[in-house]
């Protein structure tokens, strides 16, 4: 009988979550093309991105202020979450061209030597491994 419950609990918890990013991905679909992809290179460095307008125009930042006075057309227009939008291989990737060094979940052959040549290199994931395309 445990053994059920917990069954059908994650498979709520599962349902809900891809309702959550199905809402998710239509909310960011709804946006200007420019601010998608404002949110997509803040999402490759940090796991967060938050996007409010206000004065007539989009703002998207990785954290959250409270301010003293707030525009009179001020809306949260919502938080958007890196793992939710990027897969985790493109999360890795993303991780690795944006700091130049392995994230701690890379688990494939770690070449510090042409990380470390002093080039900056664009890099992809093949097979599991990370690999220097430039």
């Amino acid at each position: 009988m445990y053994r059920y419950i917990l069954i059908s609990l994650n498979k709520e918890r599962d349902a809900t979550k891809g309702a959550r990013f199905k809402a998710m991905i239509n909310k960011l679909n709804t946006l200007p093309k420019e601010v998608q992809d404002k949110v997509k290179n803040t999402l490759k460095a940090y796991d967060e991105a938050h996007v409010v307008f206000e004065y007539g125009e989009y703002h998207v930042s990785a954290g959250v202020a409270l301010k003293a006075h707030y525009a009179p057309d001020h809306k949260v227009i919502g938080t958007f979450k890196a793992n939710e939008i990027f897969t985790q291989d493109e999360r890795i990737e993303n991780y690795i061209n944006v700091f130049q060094d392995y994230p701690i979940e890379y688990k494939g052959k770690r070449d510090y030597k042409t990380l470390n040549d002093g080039k900056r290199h664009t890099w992809k994931l093949v097979n599991g491994t990370l690999v220097a395309i430039a």
